[in-house]
């Protein structure tokens, strides 16, 4: 399990929720859970006995903690009514259709969101917004592969650019944009991967607690070809967390990466003796099917992504997978297909 870190605005755990679904990262110790920052400041519109504010909050809590989404999203609808403008209202109907995986409809939200935000819309609630906006486009890779990628690149892009916050907002906010562009970056080129460093490097220099972070520079630094800094970035993740099965697995595949193979095998099977949870086997089965297609054993690698598939249906539509798909010329279309529907059920899906 992941050490806790030490911000008081969250705890981050093994496994990437992004508005409700459940995603695999197999490039980060420490992906980053779906939560707003801020408790912006609303204005102070009278309904039903209920201000604005009041009312927003309720239909939060109802969406995001009780799992109500139905009834949140009926109360954000009601706002409407009074208030046609309001940003934050487009905001959790977006995080409401998001929850049920119509991203389709969350997007439509997003553009209304977007189209009344302008000067007077105060910091906060801009900065939550864009944040929001970058979570929804990236959540869309369960469905959509990367074509909403620079859409979400850009919320996030936006999100830094904001002025007006206090410091410590700020600060905050850096910290998880960062690693947020950063993982959008890994799926990238090579220049993008190298933005991925700089990403990660600057959310690191706004929260030096965080070690996470090495696993993803040390993991980049791989997928570039720099193997003495991915070494380093190794080696201070093992200084931080010790021979945790993050670690093991990333140094096999350092090893694989550098022709070491028989190292990279004792580690390998040393490891997947203590492989219980369905985020270390992602990695441990991407890991050694990079393995095997360096030894030029095709077939085991074939293997090692559908069992990656089988642990993570969406898997089929992340772009390791795809780009493993064209280089070893696997057929993924039945698994792409059931995808699909299940995406045509989501996006069918209405809370109106």
């Amino acid at each position: 399990m992941r050490k806790k870190l030490k911000s008081k605005y969250c705890i981050l755990i093994a496994i990437v929720i992004a508005l409700g679904i459940f995603l695999i990262n197999i490039n980060s110790k420490k992906p980053i859970i779906k939560f707003h920052l801020i408790k912006p400041n609303s204005s102070h519109v009278i309904f039903n006995n209920y201000s604005t504010e009041e009312t927003l909050k309720k239909a939060k809590k109802l969406v995001e903690e009780k799992g109500e989404i139905q009834k949140g999203y009926a109360l954000y609808k009601s706002i409407l009514k009074k208030d046609p403008t309001n940003v934050e209202v487009y905001m959790g109907m977006a995080y409401a259709y998001g929850k049920i995986n119509n991203f389709e409809k969350a997007i439509e939200y997003i553009k209304q969101m977007e189209k009344y935000m302008n000067r007077s819309t105060p910091p906060e609630i801009t900065v939550d917004a864009y944040y929001t906006a970058g979570l929804i486009y990236s959540g869309t890779t369960m469905y959509e592969s990367t074509k909403y990628y620079e859409d979400a690149i850009n919320a996030f892009q936006k999100v830094l650019e904001v002025q007006g916050l206090d410091e410590e907002l700020r600060k905050t906010y850096d910290i998880y944009t960062y690693l947020r562009m950063g993982m959008l970056y890994l799926d990238g080129d090579i220049e993008d991967k190298k933005k991925a460093i700089e990403c990660f490097l600057k959310s690191y220099e706004n929260d030096k607690d965080d070690k996470t972070v090495f696993f993803s520079i040390a993991s980049a630094y791989l997928y570039i070809g720099e193997y003495d800094k991915a070494l380093e970035y190794i080696e201070l993740s093992e200084d931080a967390f010790g021979q945790d099965n993050d670690n093991v697995l990333l140094r096999a595949r350092y090893y694989s990466e550098i022709g070491e193979y028989k190292k990279a095998d004792d580690l390998f099977n040393s490891t997947n003796k203590n492989i219980y949870d369905e985020i270390d086997w992602s990695k441990y089965y991407y890991y050694r099917s990079m393995y095997y297609e360096r030894l030029k054993e095709y077939e085991k690698a074939k293997e090692c992504y559908m069992k990656i598939i089988e642990l993570n249906s969406y898997a089929v539509n992340e772009h390791y997978v795809e780009e493993a798909a064209k280089r070893l010329g696997m057929d993924l279309s039945k698994e792409k297909q059931e995808i699909e529907q299940e995406k045509e059920k989501a996006y069918s899906t209405s809370l109106d």
